[in-house]
């Protein structure tokens, strides 16, 4: 069995544990924001909330679907958020990375 090794935390140290641990918390407000606005886009009818599921689904990160999208990576997350929309051409690479199927039909007469 393997003994707990401890080893003190100089000054320094417990300075930057608690300023990291001040900056999480200060961000932590807008990451909950971040994440309830994901979930309401997420809901949305018809191709963009199919395509915000599906992104969700693959657990790809989003600086690769960015990427594979030709987008940045602020838009992208934009897109998530329902904070705005992609160019077609970006949506048409995100369902071939995704490996989707996009099958449109005529609205019932």
């Amino acid at each position: 069995m393997v003994d707990k090794i401890i080893h003190p935390t100089t000054p320094e140290e417990a300075a930057r544990i608690d300023a990291l641990a001040a900056l999480a918390e200060a961000e932590r407000p807008e990451i909950i924001a971040r994440y309830h606005r994901r979930r309401a886009a997420e809901q949305e009818a018809e191709l963009r909330g199919d395509l915000r599921r599906a992104i969700t689904a693959s657990l790809i990160g989003p600086d690769e679907l960015a990427s594979a999208a030709g987008v940045g990576v602020g838009q992208f997350m934009a897109f998530q958020e329902g904070q705005d929309d992609l160019p077609l051409s970006a949506f048409e690479r995100l369902t071939e990375r995704l490996g989707l199927i996009v099958q449109l039909s005529s609205p019932a007469a």
